[in-house]
């Protein structure tokens, strides 16, 4: 098995495990991440002098046949690539920078994080209506 086969296999399983953001769900970065598979593995050549890198695709004479640009495939980038947002999946960098408790509870307000966490919870479960009326008194009691 070649590593591209290696690398796509773990990008795809990355893209299944990625969560569904509850706040946006027509946005969804599960098909940004599907789109940069397609870019690196779907029409992909071996490294080539010719094409500039992997992150600035040039339209070369060696581009495909819809007319879009060949992208150089890069192993270490797409590795790298991988690598950060399987750390971003376990939430290593939360594990390992912990914030502090005055940080989460300022002087100023200390419940203000508690109340966005409880809003942001609730806010999928709101209808059309309960939103646009929510922004409505946001309105009236900035005025």
């Amino acid at each position: 098995m070649s590593i591209s086969n290696i690398l796509h296999r773990q990008y795809v399983a990355l893209i299944h495990h990625w969560p569904i953001d509850p706040l946006r769900p027509t946005i969804s970065f599960r098909e940004t991440l599907s789109a940069r598979v397609n870019q690196y593995f779907g029409t992909h050549v071996e490294a080539d002098a010719t094409i500039p890198s992997q992150n600035t695709p040039a339209i070369t004479p060696a581009s495909s046949a819809e007319g879009k640009p060949v992208v150089k495939f890069d192993a270490n980038t797409v590795q790298k690539e991988i690598d950060i947002l399987g750390n971003l999946l376990e939430d290593r960098f939360k594990k390992a920078y912990p914030l502090k408790e005055n940080m989460l509870r300022p002087k100023s307000n200390p419940e203000y994080y508690e109340k966005l966490l409880k809003e942001l919870d609730a806010a999928p479960e709101r209808s059309w209506l309960e939103s646009k009326l929510n922004f409505w008194k946001g309105v009236i009691r900035f005025q």
